[in-house]
Formats: C-alpha cells, sequence, structure tokens
C-alpha cells in the first residue's frame, strides 16, 4: 500500500500540470480576444470620427450634420407618399438658426423659451407671413438620417415632416455643455406663406420630449456605420468568448469550478456593457 501513494501523487501532479498549461492557453487567447475589441472599437470609431469632418471627435458628439441632407431626407419620405417637395428657404434657415442659438445658450429643451419666447416669434422676426407653420426639434443624433427617421417614427413629428407645407429652415448649434454633454441642436421650420400672418398657427410637434432608442435607427438601417462595424466585432468576440469559455467550463468542472464560472462572467458583463454603449450612442432625442 505505501508504494502506490506516490503513484497517485504523481498523476495527481500531471493532471494539475496539465490543467495549468489549458488555463495558460484559454487565459492567452481571452487576452487576444479582448486586446482585438479595444483595438478594433477604436479604430473604428477614429475612422468615423475622420470621416465625419476630417478631425477626430468624442464618441457622441454630432458633427454630420447638413442641411441638403436633412432636405433630401424630407423630400424622400414626402415623395413616397406622393407630395410635393419642400423648397429651402432662407428666411426660414436664419429663423431656425436663431430657436438653435438660443437654445444652446440658454440651455433649455422646448418648443417654448424660459422667457415664453415662441417658435413663431421667429417667423415673425425673419418677416416669414404664413398660414401653417411647424417645428420639429433634435439632438444627441450623429447623422441627419437618424434625425429623420426618429422623426418619422414619432406620428406628431411625422405631421409635420408630411405636412401641408411649401417651405422648410434647418438651424443647427453645438454646445459644449449642453443638456451635460457636447450636443448639436438640430432645428426644423415648416411653413406655408400667407399674405397675411396669422398668429394662431398651430404645430404638431410633440409637446414633451421623446427619446428614440438606438436600437430603432440600427434596426431601421439609419444608425451611422460605425454602429454596424462595432456591433459586427462585438459580435465576433462574443463567438470567440463563447468558444473560449465553453472549453474553460470543461476543463475547470473538476479542478477549477470557482475560477470557471467567475471568468465566464466578467467578460459577459463587460460585453454587455459594451453592447449597450453601441446601442445607446445611435440613439438621441426628439421634440
Amino acid at each position: 500500500m505505501a508504494k502506490q501513494k506516490p503513484v497517485t501523487k504523481t498523476r495527481v501532479r500531471h493532471k494539475s500540470a496539465e490543467h495549468q498549461q489549458a488555463m495558460k492557453s484559454l487565459h492567452r487567447r481571452r487576452a487576444w480576444w479582448f486586446a482585438v475589441l479595444t483595438s478594433g472599437l477604436v479604430l473604428i470609431q477614429f475612422a468615423y470620427n475622420l470621416h465625419s469632418d476630417g478631425r477626430p471627435r468624442v464618441l457622441g458628439y454630432a458633427t454630420n450634420m447638413s442641411t441638403e441632407t436633412l432636405l433630401k431626407d424630407t423630400n424622400d419620405y414626402r415623395s413616397r407618399s406622393s407630395l410635393s417637395a419642400l423648397h429651402e428657404n432662407d428666411a426660414l434657415d436664419r429663423a431656425a438658426q436663431a430657436k438653435a442659438d438660443q437654445m444652446v445658450t440658454q440651455d433649455y429643451w422646448s418648443h417654448v423659451a424660459p422667457d415664453g419666447t415662441t417658435p413663431w416669434y421667429y417667423f415673425q422676426k425673419v418677416g416669414y407671413s404664413y398660414s401653417a407653420a411647424g417645428e420639429n426639434l433634435a439632438y444627441g443624433f450623429a447623422t441627419p438620417d437618424q434625425i429623420i427617421t426618429a422623426w418619422m417614427n414619432s406620428a406628431e413629428h411625422r405631421d409635420n415632416v408630411l405636412g401641408n407645407y411649401q417651405d422648410v429652415g434647418f438651424g443647427f448649434a453645438t454646445g459644449d455643455h449642453y443638456q451635460h454633454g457636447k450636443n448639436t441642436v438640430v432645428v426644423a421650420m415648416y411653413g406655408l406663406p400667407s399674405s397675411q400672418k396669422q398668429l394662431a398657427a398651430t404645430t404638431s410637434a410633440a409637446s414633451g420630449t421623446q427619446y428614440v432608442n438606438g436600437a430603432t435607427t440600427i434596426v431601421n438601417g439609419s444608425a451611422p456605420w460605425a454602429s454596424y462595424a462595432s456591433v459586427a466585432l462585438l459580435g465576433a468576440t462574443i463567438l470567440g468568448f463563447l468558444v473560449t469559455h465553453l472549453e474553460t467550463l470543461k476543463l475547470g468542472w473538476h479542478n477549477a469550478k470557482r475560477y470557471a464560472i467567475l471568468h465566464p462572467a466578467v467578460d459577459a458583463a463587460v460585453l454587455l456593457c459594451l453592447a449597450l454603449v453601441i446601442v445607446q450612442s445611435a440613439g438621441g432625442f426628439i421634440r
């Protein structure tokens, strides 16, 4: 019996060495997956921001807004509904810009300013006489496509985009600390000209803030390409995570139960948080 003990100990040490070697291999693969994920996400965001305006920006800072794209997307939706195209109006552009600048300067998020100034004040200020007028607002979006999609997914905002109007104007203003972050406000003002001003004009814009989930813009195909590239990279990393940790669970079933259960949970939590960040970055607010 005494001669058998060294044999048992030798076998245990041999199994332990095999297990440790396998764990080292899995650790290296795990580190490789996360290194690829981190560097890939950084490169994707850098490339997206560089492509947007020629210099890198922080994630979530809208720099890709353009009147041309907003007007084109608006008229595309109107064309699908057999409606006439809106014409960009210089006076409404100036009115929308003045409203956007005031919102950023006073840091408010509403159709009516804290001092009681209504949207129609800006129509009158630039001398635009209307028989009908409307206003849509947005902030927190990265591209014009996302904004138009968000407005079209809201019945009240869609009424303005597809409303009985002839002219439209757009304004953009960026604030370093607007609504607790660096954001770009977008204002759209719609008008049907009239020979006489009618101060009782109405708007179909929503009275309350609506949050548009980033998942909606991704599913609708209106999210920036960086979001889709990030999701694809994250998906590949999750696949690698599953393969790696299935082996970890198998190897650790008898010798490292605590290790095998703890580390997959940590990695899964990290990947889930990254997925939420990617989806969140594609969303924004409309009013």
